[in-house]
């Protein structure tokens, strides 16, 4: 249900505006891409950890690395921030979280963050436990 409202509301939401299309962008990222919010912020994530085919997150959490396919929605959205240096999201943890937390309030999705995303996307992609890096896909689903 997560996953249709936001599709839903990112694709109806007008973002004029800078700030409002960075929210678009982080959400769509973290919401296919599962990432940790830091595992996607500079200095870790950089335009290098991108080619045509995957997406690789060089640092998460226990010093180990991630590689995850590269859908066609994340790839348009990463070629839109091709002019920013150093890598597409050169935000702090505390600008993502604020820009997370509008979209979700404008979505009336109530109490939600990027590891909210993290979850759905975990759902999503339920059945492949590496994309995670998780011992057991069940890690990402206890309460």
């Amino acid at each position: 249900m997560l996953l249709r409202r936001l599709n839903e509301m990112l694709c109806s939401i007008d973002m004029p505006t800078d700030v409002n299309k960075d929210a678009r962008d982080l959400m769509i990222f973290y919401l296919h891409a599962g990432a940790r919010t830091s595992e996607a912020l500079l200095p870790h994530f950089t335009w290098g950890c991108i080619n045509a085919n995957a997406i690789h997150f060089p640092s998460t959490k226990g010093d180990k690395t991630r590689t995850i396919p590269l859908s066609a929605l994340v790839a348009e959205i990463l070629d839109s921030r091709r002019s920013i240096p150093d890598g597409p999201f050169p935000f702090t943890r505390d600008i993502v979280y604020k820009r997370v937390k509008m979209v979700m309030e404008l979505a009336e999705i109530p109490r939600a963050s990027t590891h909210t995303l993290r979850k759905s996307a975990g759902a999503w992609y339920y059945g492949y436990q590496g994309y995670f890096c998780h011992k057991s896909i069940f890690g990402s689903f206890q309460c």
